[in-house]
């Protein structure tokens, strides 16, 4: 029977006495083991510099093989890669080309004057905007009809029977002459500019002057 060497410096002494008999011969055994083997045996720090070599260089095979043999599918992955990475900085970007993405919401003012949401059932909801940064107050609310009434009709009525006016996030009516550019800088908001396009219906114009002005700011709660 054959024992390895690397096993020797393990084995009980009952055991290995069957083949060494003699105390002193079985010491230098177990001595002459140890050190052959501690000699053969790399350090554990050496093992794991070994090991990170060698997977540093499969990693660099693969991905030149990669690289060499990209499939189709790899490249629609890879291009949908860059298309979210485009989009996650498409505000810097459109920024920089001279236009810019806002999100723009409706409300509807009630015959008593209440400022109420228009629901995305009801052709409303919030929406997001591609418009340029030198567009004033008409051009937004111009890009805010096309889509609310994309074919000069809602759900709420025909285009030409409301008076149109634009709010920003705060509620505040915007400047005739304000360009988005000058707004966003102003602002500085964490994401999109906000605003809300405001519609009422012209028939409901012919109320007092007074009683319009003492509602003219109040926002309600209700939905269309």
């Amino acid at each position: 029977m054959q024992i390895d060497a690397s096993v020797i410096p393990f084995m009980e002494d009952s055991l290995l006495s069957v083949y060494l008999p003699l105390l002193g011969d079985r010491i230098a055994v177990r001595q002459f083991c140890r050190q052959h083997h501690s000699v053969r045996q790399p350090s554990s720090s050496s093992r794991k510099q070994l090991l990170l070599q060698r997977l540093k260089r499969k990693l660099q095979r693969d991905r030149t093989s990669d690289d060499d043999e990209l499939s189709d599918g790899d490249k629609n992955i890879s291009d949908v890669v860059s298309v979210q990475k485009h989009v996650e900085h498409t505000g810097n970007q459109y920024a920089r080309k001279g236009s810019r993405t806002i999100s723009v919401g409706w409300r509807n003012r009630s015959t008593a004057g209440h400022l109420a949401q228009v629901r995305f059932a009801n052709g409303g909801g919030s929406r997001n905007i591609l418009v340029a940064n030198t567009a004033t107050k008409v051009d937004i609310i111009a890009e805010a009809k096309r889509v609310f009434f994309p074919t000069g009709v809602s759900p709420l009525g025909n285009e030409a029977e409301f008076q149109f006016d634009l709010l920003d996030a705060r509620y505040e009516t915007v400047a005739s002459e304000a360009t988005l550019q000058s707004i966003f800088e102003h602002v500085k908001p964490a994401g999109k500019l906000r605003f809300y396009m405001t519609t009422r219906l012209w028939s409901n114009m012919a109320e007092p002057t007074n009683s319009l002005s003492s509602v003219s700011t109040s926002v309600s709660t209700n939905t269309y």
